[in-house]
């Protein structure tokens, strides 16, 4: 969350959705490119020279991107919002203040990021799981219909974010949680069909749209949840539990509710569970899109 920060508090005040998106953005970015070197090396490398070695040159590169991005960020400067706070405050335990004064902020903040990558997760990650292992599909015919989702959603989230500077972005939010609770059920329907172009119109639907719903407004929701002299403390202790609770625990929690059986019940049970909790946290929420940042 230090970018999106960083971002939100220098981007121009009625479009700071828009410019705080694209730290959102890269993500699905992200996935676009490390699909494309993994399908070029699967290209020019055999199977077995994959197994022996080439498998690791991602992991190279990545580390050259982290060298990269740290050389980056120290030679930005911090905004003059950050600064000015700095000024009036000497606190240098914010996580401490975040902790005492701020637990409700969090609490949203880490339901909000709960409810997006869960449903992420669990429409990528456990659906690749159960359609390679349970229903015996290529796995080539769920990680490209991955692959065009997520370049539809690159695209998705800034327009989205865009959008949420004008009209909030707890519309938006609240938007995506129905929709992801509506649609998620329907998503195990098309997957049992074993239709690669529906199940890739699935992916779209999924991630391209209704993640993209929640997720384009998610990063300057999170942050203007917390002032300036605790907003990385704070929207980082949100986004990171939120993340671990939900997408790090969920395709295990689903794998674990299925078990050996074949009913998609206990898992779509869980995840409207999350849903219904993020929804009354948004509700709940305060709408930040218009106010000045303090």
């Amino acid at each position: 969350m230090n970018a999106v920060s960083l971002t939100l508090e220098n981007a121009p005040s009625r479009r700071r959705g828009f410019f705080a998106s694209w730290i959102n953005a890269s993500g699905p970015v992200g996935v676009i490119c490390a699909s494309g070197l993994i399908a070029l090396l699967g290209f020019v490398y055999s199977r077995e020279e994959f197994a022996a070695w080439v498998w690791r040159v991602p992991f190279l590169l990545s580390l050259l991107l982290v060298l990269i991005g740290t050389y980056v960020r120290s030679h930005v400067d911090e905004s003059m919002l950050f600064l000015a706070a700095c000024e009036k405050s000497d606190d240098r335990m914010p996580i401490l203040t975040v902790l005492r004064d701020w637990k409700k902020p969090v609490l949203q903040a880490c339901l909000v990021n709960m409810v997006h990558s869960a449903f992420n997760y669990m429409s990528t990650v456990f659906v690749l799981g159960y359609a390679v292992k349970t229903l015996a599909m290529p796995q080539s015919s769920i990680t490209s219909g991955v692959t065009v989702a997520n370049i539809v959603e690159m695209c998705a989230v800034p327009l989205i974010a865009a959008f949420s500077d004008r009209r909030g972005r707890r519309p938006f939010i609240l938007l995506g949680i129905v929709l992801a609770a509506i649609w998620y059920p329907i998503f195990f329907q098309i997957l049992l069909t074993k239709n690669a172009f529906a199940i890739m119109g699935g992916f779209v639907v999924s991630i391209g749209l209704i993640h993209a719903t929640m997720f384009a407004p998610e990063a300057a929701f999170t942050a203007e949840l917390f002032p300036t002299p605790v907003r990385v403390s704070g929207s980082s202790l949100g986004k990171q539990l939120g993340i671990v609770l939900g997408g790090g625990m969920a395709p295990l929690i689903g794998a674990a509710l299925m078990g050996s059986g074949t009913s998609f019940t206990p898992v779509i049970f869980y995840f409207e569970t999350i849903a219904a909790l993020a929804f009354i946290a948004v509700l709940l929420a305060p709408e930040n899109a218009r106010k000045v940042l303090s």
